[in-house]
């Protein structure tokens, strides 16, 4: 009875930090886990430096917005569900500091190093936040985590202001 409850509970847990990994591209192999190649097949990256791009390609596919993630769920108090223009003034105007984080704002304009997001997607402890994004990250790499030239977009586009372009 415990060893189906144990199973039962590892299956569930599994299928959660699944649920919130990357959609942009990837083979599925190996029972199910996704093995990420976000490159364009001609050495380019899918995602670029752009929020435009980020919004399209990143922040609004379930890589970020999967089943208890950046959803109505709203992990961390953010819901990246909303439009352009809301999921914009979330990352760069809301505030970090009540979650303990010791950072002022999820995105600090041409300073990815001092913003929460960057942290979040880089650090493997990152400030007052139980685990690196997406869920799972830190446990499977690299199949749950970004593919490096998305986190290096989100980088540039923060490093380059920031901007809603």
């Amino acid at each position: 009875m415990q060893h189906k409850l144990l199973l039962t509970l590892l299956t569930f847990a599994a299928c959660g930090i699944a649920a919130c990994g990357n959609d942009n591209g990837g083979d599925v192999i190996d029972g199910g886990i996704v093995q990420m190649d976000a490159s364009t097949g001609d050495g380019g990256c899918r995602v670029e430096p752009t929020f435009t791009s980020l919004h399209d390609n990143l922040f609004s596919t379930s890589s970020c917005t999967g089943a208890g993630c950046h959803n109505s769920m709203q992990a961390g108090g953010l819901d990246l569900t909303g439009g352009k223009a809301a999921v914009l003034a979330e990352l760069t105007q809301e505030s970090t500091a009540e979650a303990g984080t010791g950072m002022p704002n999820r995105v600090l304009e041409m300073d990815s190093m001092n913003s929460f997001l960057y942290r979040k997607l880089t650090d493997d402890d990152p400030p007052g936040a139980a685990s690196r994004m997406p869920l799972g990250c830190n446990f499977i790499q690299p199949p749950n985590c970004l593919p490096q030239c998305e986190v290096d977009a989100v980088r540039d586009w923060i490093e380059a202001g920031a901007m809603d372009n």
